[in-house]
């Protein structure tokens, strides 16, 4: 696997974790706002993903995640059960995930040679810190109802 699309491959997972995680929580949210903003999140994962294959795409690779053991996060799809965190303590862990994303992404863009994939990197990036102020946003809300 070439230097090239392997961070992209762990950037694919990561997505795909993301997409899976906020489409579970837009489903259990009890609050109106919650499941918007869920919803929200997961199309904005959806169109990474779609940006991810396309560059995988570009370069001839498959977007095949399951080999991929490298994480992008330091939380884990563990540490979303369904029905025992409220709404605040999954938008805390979120923010942390989102975090480590943008962290991801900023290293990734300085790591590559390519103009094009430092471009969707940074591009990725500014998304993950704005999914982050969108949380941040949503948590303060809750913390004052």
């Amino acid at each position: 696997m070439s230097d090239q699309v392997k961070p992209l491959l762990v950037a694919l997972k990561a997505e795909e974790d993301g997409y899976q995680i906020y489409g579970r929580m837009a489903k259990r949210s009890e609050n109106e706002n919650g499941k918007k903003m869920f919803e929200h999140l997961v199309k904005e994962e959806a169109r990474h993903i779609r940006t991810i294959k396309d560059r995988l795409k570009k370069l001839g690779a498959l977007p095949e995640t399951k080999d991929i053991a490298e994480k992008v996060y330091s939380v884990s799809e563990l540490d979303f059960p369904d029905k025992e965190l409220s709404d605040l303590e999954v938008i805390a862990r979120a923010i942390t995930e989102e975090k480590d994303a943008r962290a991801f992404y900023l290293r990734s863009a300085e790591q590559t040679q390519s103009p094009e994939e430092k471009q969707m990197y940074q591009l990725l990036a500014n998304d993950e810190a704005s999914h982050a102020e969108i949380l941040e946003k949503e948590a303060a809300r809750l913390k004052t109802s």
